[in-house]
């Protein structure tokens, strides 16, 4: 049936191209199925994901407009890469902690599931109280 039909060669290409692509995703999509199973495994032999205590000292960018004795939250990136977002606090409302800051993790509490930063500015946060000398 196809046999009298003639076809020019900007058909075989884009055919060709067709052909490419399916077996590109065919493949794809091969491998994805038969890398699920080891990945599991893997991620079982690496461990759990980044502890709460593998965080103290780390760096974060806080993520509120406020961060105070009640409310904050901040950002904060694990040796594989991956990012979190917690619950930070600092015990009153300093304004060196807004959305954007950095400030690093020293503490954390268990019972509120909560970590307490400081702002990464310390000369700042050192010099807020002391009086400017003329």
């Amino acid at each position: 049936m196809l046999d009298h039909i003639e076809l020019d060669a900007s058909f075989h290409v884009a055919l060709a191209v067709v052909a490419v692509a399916v077996a590109l995703v065919g493949a794809w999509l091969l491998v994805r199925l038969l890398l699920f199973p080891l990945r599991r495994l893997l991620r079982r032999r690496r461990g759990a994901a980044t502890s709460r205590s593998e965080l103290l000292g780390r760096l974060c960018v806080i993520h509120t407009g406020r961060v105070g004795p009640e409310f904050g939250q901040a950002e904060v990136r694990a040796d594989d890469g991956s990012s979190v977002l917690i619950q930070v606090r600092h015990p009153e409302n300093n304004p060196l902690l807004r959305a954007g800051s950095s400030a690093v993790i020293y503490g954390y509490d268990a019972a509120r599931e909560i970590f307490w930063v400081s702002p990464l500015d310390f000369i700042r946060e050192l010099d807020r109280d002391r009086p400017i000398a003329d």
